[in-house]
């Protein structure tokens, strides 16, 4: 698989030594889905080294699992109250982080920061991040745009997924060692 990125969970904050690493929790096809930004804020930003070229590095973010879980709550609520398509997913994708042991959780982007350039994408995860509070950011709606969703243009309370696509798969992500609650696979 390439341009993807991976939701890890850890023991450590660490980068992972392995490319594309097989003990991934989720994956993502062109895109870092938005539950998975819904944890994260710009002071989770840091630089890993990469596994292909150790002296050269990608952005990401990284934060304790905890944190991340009473954020992303936060978070989902907000937004299922204004788009209710994600009610449903979220309640799965916060089961979801509530059984996964590993204190750390992670975003594996190596692949995607190098299909646009670090700096490119660094400025991009930036700007998702910072606007993920606001549901009128334009930050906000980069975030869902790039997760393959859209604000419907005549009525702000209906949100779109691009391509007929599974609400679930474009907004926590696929399956990657094993099946996901809101996945087919």
């Amino acid at each position: 698989m390439s341009n993807v990125s991976l939701l890890l969970g850890s023991e450590s904050a660490e980068p992972p030594t392995d490319y594309e690493p097989s003990t991934a929790w989720l994956a993502g096809n062109y895109s870092v889905p938005i539950f998975w930004l819904s944890m994260f804020g710009t002071e989770d930003l840091t630089s890993w080294s990469c596994t292909l070229d150790p002296d050269d590095t990608y952005t990401t973010v990284v934060g304790r699992r905890e944190h991340c879980i009473e954020r992303s709550s936060e978070r989902l609520a907000q937004w299922a109250d204004r788009w209710p398509v994600l009610a449903a997913p979220a309640a799965l994708w916060l089961e979801f982080l509530r059984v996964q042991a590993d204190p750390i959780v992670a975003i594996w982007t190596e692949d995607i920061s190098d299909m646009s350039g670090d700096e490119e994408f660094a400025a991009d995860l930036r700007r998702w991040l910072g606007g993920l509070d606001d549901v009128g950011s334009t930050g906000l709606r980069a975030a869902l745009a790039q997760s393959y969703l859209q604000v419907d243009p005549d009525d702000a309370a209906v949100l779109r997924v691009a391509d007929g696509a599974s609400i679930g798969l474009v907004v926590a992500g696929a399956a990657w060692a094993a099946a996901a609650p809101w996945s087919d696979g």
